[in-house]
């Protein structure tokens, strides 16, 4: 003896049996209708929240990235205008220092955002930048050939080797948490349409099958 239905699924065949073949078919068109409806939707709402995820990974990894550069165009016009001393060299050198803090304070700084590392590294570079901009701004007033210049000046260029190195490995971190966001975001944009589109070829087989 076979296995009788739920009461349930039974009342529901009942009913449909009493349709009419016109109320059948709307019925079928508008649940076909609404399975692609809810699949599209899911899909729309599934990519503006990967988007979203993207957008952040490329807008934090082009401020790592620029911090990089920043730090690399600071330490040339350093280097050049300590040689020289030229009102033009004074010029750029300024505006590569207003670059560089700008880098340095348009990073991410919200622990819960980015992370323990990345925190970490950002609070390394903050913390080393300070150091940096008072040494650095120091020697400007040190009479060039002193000895005190000299062991000076080389403490500047370590300390701008050491934000070079904090910002790499930033940029590094970065990027890596980014390939994270995208790895995990992948399946729930590959299976989920998938899976709506398995649950709506059910229903459909299952309408007909009380055909």
């Amino acid at each position: 003896m076979g296995r009788q239905k739920p009461v349930q699924l039974r009342q529901i065949e009942k009913r449909w049996r009493k349709l009419t073949i016109r109320q059948k078919i709307t019925f079928y068109t508008a649940t076909v209708f609404l399975c692609i409806f809810l699949s599209v939707a899911f899909n729309i709402r599934v990519a503006q929240l990967s988007l979203g995820d993207f957008n952040t990974i490329l807008d934090e990894s082009a401020k790592s990235s620029g911090l990089v550069q920043a730090i690399e165009k600071e330490t040339n016009f350093f280097e050049q205008y300590m040689k020289g001393r030229t009102a033009e060299d004074k010029i750029l050198l300024k505006q590569a220092m207003e670059e560089t803090k700008s880098a340095v304070y348009a990073l991410p700084f919200d622990y819960k955002e980015i992370g323990k590392e990345r925190y970490s590294k950002t609070w390394s570079i903050r913390s080393c930048y300070e150091v940096y901009i008072e040494k650095r701004d120091a020697m400007f007033d040190i009479p060039q050939g002193t000895v005190q210049y000299v062991e000076q000046l080389y403490i500047v260029y370590d300390i701008q080797d050491y934000l070079r190195g904090y910002a790499a490995e930033l940029m590094n971190d970065t990027l890596a948490a980014g390939s994270t966001v995208y790895r995990t975001k992948l399946p729930i944009m590959v299976f989920v349409p998938c899976i709506m589109a398995i649950i709506a070829i059910l229903i459909i087989l299952y309408m007909l099958e009380l055909s």
